[in-house]
């Protein structure tokens, strides 16, 4: 479905910008006499000497190349216009991976074998502390082409990503209407929910998104969406239809469901300016409010050992979000001539994703099989909080602070990472002192923190941006064992929750050096 809107969009974009042949401009064999208190204009004295313009034009459009702050003008006209931007961003990084183990479910990291006398080996699973990771890499690389065709409120726009070995299109749409008032856009885009994801990269005030933003934010899908800008966009409304289509099959079932987002904000007279970086410094107090909602979107990984969020740095082995998710979110912002400050609040569901069926439950000796066992899926709740601040403490120098977490309210019944085979010592035959746990319930919680360093060479355009930022999970385990055979197994009711607890924290703080330019 993708590759076919693709297609339909490529075709479409080719369809329009076919040149129309050219009309070369003659200048006349006998110029009419200047009056001598006129300045003959730039591109006449220039047809009079002889010399042609500098812009070809061809059908009243002009195509000349203009580079300003604002990107590459190629062509302008007043039915068609093309014009490019290009986003290099290369990165310097510095990366510390520690996980922790705590707690009573794992004291036998450090207890004897029975038999040998000697310590335990767990591999990969005691408390490390990996090498350090230092990187260099091209973090974005995007091409921009935008513009209007047969008349203003016909536009367009097309942005690939090449960075860091990525290739592909992000937004790939037409636009009818006017963008001030009323308009719709038809291809593919980003879904209007998440506050932070929905700003112009090169106009953030830190290099990525916050992992919990990476985390749950929406993909770009293909679909159609209408925007309102009411009262002078005091008040703005969008409603999004899109194919959020699910790789692979859901365990809700609903894989082709369509994806339905809403958004309503209340701004400031003219509209709230999206510059997190706050460098246009508004005369007046900018603001917006708003409240959006997500019902089944595609968007982000899992981790395949805890089931739950795939958090960058954090996560070994992630795969495809195989839940439906439904959610809100409420969003505030300001922008002052020194100050800007975001913050925003989701609470997200993920249908069917509390539990494991009975064919994901490992098998435990002594215990009923995991045949037996038929447990009810339940929907898992979580809630996302982002907070970012940023202040001008000169001209051109800029410090900034973020504040991000996620908390899952309810725990969610898994057999791994914790159980074995990835806790199963070098020797399965051998003792230990403490029975391995075969199945858990674990509840996680992530935090995020960080500040920033940002120097404004040329705006927006040319700057340096510096920072630290410390990512860390914390995963409260719990053993579970399969209690007794019931007459009627259809409720976790029948799992024994053991006494034995641990904890398993997951730590990688990251350093960064970053030069962005944006034409």
């Amino acid at each position: 479905m993708k590759r076919m809107w693709l297609s339909a969009g490529l075709l479409l974009f080719a369809l329009l910008v076919l040149p129309v042949a050219a009309t070369p401009a003659v200048a006349q064999e006998t110029p009419p006499e200047t009056p001598k208190s006129e300045e003959p204009k730039p591109d006449e004295a220039k047809a009079e000497a002889g010399t042609p313009p500098e812009a070809a034009t061809a059908g009243g459009t002009e195509w000349s190349l203009k580079a300003s702050e604002d990107g590459i003008s190629i062509a302008q006209g007043e039915h068609f216009s093309l014009e490019a931007h290009v986003l290099l961003q290369p990165q310097l990084t510095r990366e510390h991976l520690t996980v922790d183990f705590d707690g009573g479910l794992y004291d036998w990291f450090n207890a004897l074998d029975p038999v040998t006398q000697e310590p335990n080996t767990i591999p990969n699973r005691k408390n490390t502390s990996y090498p350090y990771d230092d990187s260099f890499s091209l973090l974005r690389a995007r091409m921009i082409l935008e513009g209007h065709v047969f008349a203003d409120w016909i536009g367009y726009k097309f942005e690939g990503e090449f960075g860091e070995g990525k290739s592909g299109l992000l937004d790939a749409y037409v636009r009818l209407g006017d963008e001030k008032k009323i308009y719709g856009l038809f291809g593919q885009f980003r879904a209007p929910f998440d506050f932070f994801t929905n700003v112009d990269q090169y106009k953030k005030l830190f290099t990525n998104f916050s992992g919990a933003a990476e985390a749950v934010d929406p993909t770009w899908a293909p679909g159609a969406m209408g925007v309102g800008r009411f009262w002078d966009s005091r008040f703005v409304a969008s409603l999004a239809l899109q194919d959020s289509e699910a790789e692979g099959t859901r365990i809700s079932g609903d894989d082709d469901r369509p994806q339905i987002t809403a958004r309503v904000e209340i701004q400031n007279k003219g509209g709230f300016d999206y510059d997190l970086t706050g460098l246009s410094k508004p005369a007046d107090l900018q603001y917006t409010v708003g409240f959006s909602f997500v019902d089944n979107y595609n968007g982000g990984e899992i981790d395949t050992e805890t089931g739950m969020l795939c958090l960058d740095g954090l996560s070994s082995d992630c795969e495809a979000n195989p839940y439906s998710t439904r959610g809100w979110e409420g969003f505030f912002a300001i922008r002052g001539s020194a100050l800007t400050f975001s913050l925003s609040y989701q609470e997200l569901e993920w249908e069917d994703g509390g539990t494991w069926s009975n064919t994901d439950l490992p098998e435990a000796p002594n215990q009923i099989p995991a045949g037996a066992v038929s447990t009810f899926q339940r929907d898992a709740s979580f809630s996302v909080l982002q907070a970012e601040l940023g202040v001008f403490v000169a001209p051109k120098v800029q410090l900034a602070a973020r504040w991000a977490s996620v908390s899952f309210d309810d725990p969610t019944l898994i057999p791994l990472p914790y159980g074995p085979p990835a806790l199963s010592p070098d020797d399965p035959g051998q003792p230990v002192a403490f029975p391995l746990p075969d199945l858990v319930t674990v509840q996680e919680n992530y935090e995020e923190w960080g500040v920033a360093f940002n120097y404004y060479l040329r705006k927006n355009n040319l700057k340096i941006m510096a920072g630290w930022e410390n990512r860390k999970s914390t995963d409260e385990v719990q053993d579970v064992y399969y209690s007794y055979v019931p007459s009627s197994v259809s409720s976790t009711d029948y799992f024994d929750y053991q006494r034995r607890t641990g904890k398993i924290d997951r730590r990688n703080p990251l350093w960064y050096l970053m030069l962005s330019f944006y034409l």
